[in-house]
């Protein structure tokens, strides 16, 4: 009974430190830089960013509108700030966009979620959006561009 006690104990310590995490993770480790990991957080938002990256590359005013808050502001590379209106009126080339290097960050009741928008032109753009709760969903709130 005690050696299984003390088994159970030195297992929880091991997998506490990490020791065997390279061992169990879904990739492996890079650089020494630790292992990468999907969160939940991560294929939520990234979800999310596709679905207002499509509607955008489709020139869907309504279902951009929809994922933005009322009080949306979008903060961008060259220093302008564009309202929710602005915002849906754009038309990038997003069907040739995409998200890479997603990261997720909750606090309290926003999200933070950082990516960089690839471009094949070259003109790629890290992104830092505020998601807001609204009941079971979430908003954009917060949109920050700056040059990559």
């Amino acid at each position: 009974m005690r050696s299984v006690l003390l088994r159970r104990i030195f297992l929880i310590g091991v997998t506490s430190f990490g020791w065997l995490t390279p061992a169990f993770a879904s990739e492996p480790p890079t650089g020494g830089k630790g292992v990468n990991v999907m969160t939940r957080y991560m294929m939520v938002f990234g979800k999310l960013e596709n679905k207002l990256l499509a509607a955008q590359g489709a020139g869907d005013k309504a279902a951009v509108i929809a994922q933005l808050n009322p009080f949306f502001e979008l903060n961008t590379y060259d220093h302008k700030r564009l309202t929710r209106d602005a915002f849906a009126a754009r038309k990038p080339n997003s069907t040739q966009r995409k998200i890479s290097g997603l990261r997720v960050y909750e606090v309290g009741e926003n999200a933070i979620a950082n990516f960089v928008l690839q471009s094949p032109d070259g003109k790629d753009l890290s992104i830092v959006d505020v998601w807001s709760r609204k009941g079971q969903d979430w908003q954009l709130r917060l949109r920050f561009e700056s040059n990559y």
